[in-house]
């Protein structure tokens, strides 16, 4: 026999995400080199091959690519390299896993 249930059965209450604690670009100038940095924290822990995309980076002349050099005291949590979308996003891989209590 069946059971109607009163409540939900699952207790998920945070979501996942993640928190741009800094960010900063290293020139203003146009068509000049520029790198972009970030200061990140994941609400939840965060596994071996995980995306992590950083959208809203409108304006550069930066053609797509998925070879951009990840670099940065962190980056060894990342893979090498990111997807550039010249649309405006970063698209990053977990390379070891994440927790929600550091900063990256």
């Amino acid at each position: 026999a069946e059971t109607a249930m009163s409540q939900g059965v699952l207790s998920a209450s945070l979501a996942a995400g993640w928190a741009v604690l800094a960010n900063s670009d290293s020139s203003l100038v146009q068509s000049a080199d520029n790198t972009l940095s970030f200061t990140l924290r994941p609400s939840v822990e965060q596994d071996i091959g995980a995306s992590v995309t950083i959208g809203g980076l409108t304006g550069s002349q930066t053609v797509d690519t998925a070879q951009l050099t990840v670099a940065g005291a962190d980056a060894a949590s990342f893979q090498a390299t990111g997807a550039w979308l010249n649309a405006g996003s970063l698209v990053l891989t977990v390379k070891t896993a994440l927790r929600s209590d550091t900063n990256y």
